[in-house]
């Protein structure tokens, strides 16, 4: 009854035949199993202190919203997706809680920089040192699925110069090789980059988490006093998103449609980055200051 009842939306099904097609239904198991333990005892302070939370406002705002935000911090890209989502939903949550849950935005734990080296020397065919001029070792900002460098991108000096013209040049050639950074200078130039680097095994990990959050929401609807919370609710609207959002691709493919739709001269005055590299794991576009 469980099974059928978790695995009738078709995110679920599809996620369910991922797993069970590289692994056991015991190895499955397991894993269910010691995430859902981990998970227990990461949320218990903030599941026992709720109904002290539920009488008293202040309580409330000041150190559970705060302890929960911990929580989902540390529980993995799934939850944290759902908290960034949540804290623009004033509609459905507290505004204290959106405020408090906001911070998820661009404070999400990072990866090490050796494997942000490895993933974008896979996905370019090339070393940092030899993409790029310069690129900073320390993330600018960190979310749910991935993180984001800052760099400079080595580019033939007869490509394209305007960032914004770069919609109409893709695909980009692969950066030339090291040995070819070392021509006069006239021929090369560098254009700043933002780097998205997804977080290691961040696929596999948020479509177990779904499937364990789908459970959870449903069990904390039903306790006394949580109901408030609208976990059931939210989850079915995130549900339709979350998956598409951690392939790369997807995020490139919506800025080539924001270009081309504001491309024609009474939008000079707008403008969005410039996908240049576009993969499931690593996403390389013109960088914009906000």
């Amino acid at each position: 009854r469980f099974w059928n009842k978790y695995a009738s939306s078709s995110f679920i099904g599809a996620t369910a035949s991922a797993i069970s097609s590289s692994e056991s239904g015991i190895i499955l198991c397991f894993q269910i199993f010691f995430r859902s333990l981990y998970l227990f005892f990461l949320f218990m302070p903030a599941i026992f202190l709720s109904p002290i939370a539920y009488f008293s406002i202040a309580f409330r705002s000041s150190v559970w919203f705060p302890l929960l935000q911990t929580s989902i911090a540390h529980s993995g890209a799934a939850f944290i997706k759902w908290g960034q989502w949540a804290s623009s939903r004033p509609d459905i949550f507290s505004e204290k809680l959106c405020e408090q849950l906001a911070f998820l935005q661009s404070d999400a734990p990072t990866h090490a920089y050796s494997y942000t080296k490895q993933r974008v020397a896979a996905e370019l065919g090339l070393s940092i040192e030899d993409a790029f001029a310069s690129f900073e070792k320390e993330p600018i900002a960190s979310g749910s699925i991935a993180q984001v460098y800052r760099a400079e991108l080595r580019l033939p000096r007869s490509f394209c110069d305007d960032p914004k013209s770069l919609a109409t040049c893709l695909p980009i050639p692969r950066p030339e090789p090291k040995h070819a950074t070392h021509q006069p200078a006239s021929t090369t130039s560098t254009l700043p980059v933002a780097v998205k680097v997804r977080h290691p095994n961040v696929e596999q990990h948020i479509k177990l988490d779904f499937y364990i959050m789908r459970w959870l929401a449903d069990l904390v609807d039903r306790v006394p006093g949580l109901g408030w919370l609208h976990l059931g609710e939210s989850m079915s609207q995130f549900s339709s998103v979350i998956a598409r959002q951690t392939d790369l691709t997807e995020e490139g493919r919506h800025l080539q449609r924001f270009n081309s739709h504001f491309s024609s001269p009474q939008w000079q005055d707008i403008g969005f980055p410039v996908p240049l590299v576009l993969s499931q794991s690593v996403l390389v576009e013109s960088f914009v200051a906000g």
